[in-house]
């Protein structure tokens, strides 16, 4: 059973960001194959996909999409969203981190719009399993780390505390979903 470790942030005073959430994706990049996004559906409007700048920077790497409201940190009946999941190219790495200043996908302060990257709840997989989830409105996320070294690097960078409700379960696995 795999041991995981949390990371919540319920202020500003420590979350994972600017160059600690570039030393956080570079730990855990040699390791990911996918990575998974997602965006809220409006409830009167299912069929409405929001188009914004990012989601069409990550088009190359686009590798499939489901509609769900189970994911990482949210239980069945959950609000819908979609999920979408890129591969993990360095291309996509760098996106992420200059549109977003940290771990919970809050936007950089370099004048993007809003309605031009409005992803949030960054989960990344390795072998087709996730690793790492977070969920962004809450500021909590949770990570398994695949081996010692990454557990002794990402420590350092921050605060991860034992997460005693998490287990194998929580390792979802992307053959699980219909992706379209």
């Amino acid at each position: 059973m795999p041991l995981w470790y949390s990371y919540m942030r319920l202020d500003d005073g420590g979350p994972i960001k600017g160059e600690a959430f570039r030393h956080f994706l570079d730990i855990c990049w040699p390791y990911t194959d996918y990575i998974t996004l997602s965006e809220g559906m409006f409830e009167d409007a299912p069929d409405v996909e929001f188009p914004y700048v990012l989601k069409d920077l990550l088009a190359p790497w686009f590798s499939g999409r489901i509609v769900a409201d189970e994911w990482f940190g949210y239980g069945p009946g959950s609000t819908k969203m979609r999920i979408y999941r890129y591969q993990a190219a360095d291309r996509v790495k760098e996106l992420l981190l200059s549109y977003y200043q940290d771990i919970f996908l809050r936007l950089t302060c370099s004048g993007i719009a809003p309605e031009d990257c409005l992803f949030e709840n960054l989960c990344l997989f390795s072998d087709g399993r996730l690793f790492f989830g977070s969920v962004s409105h809450e500021r909590e996320c949770g990570l398994c780390p695949l081996s010692n070294e990454m557990y002794q690097a990402v420590v350092a960078v921050g605060e991860w505390d034992v997460c005693p409700w998490r287990g194998e379960s929580s390792r979802l696995s992307m053959d699980d979903y219909p992706w379209e």
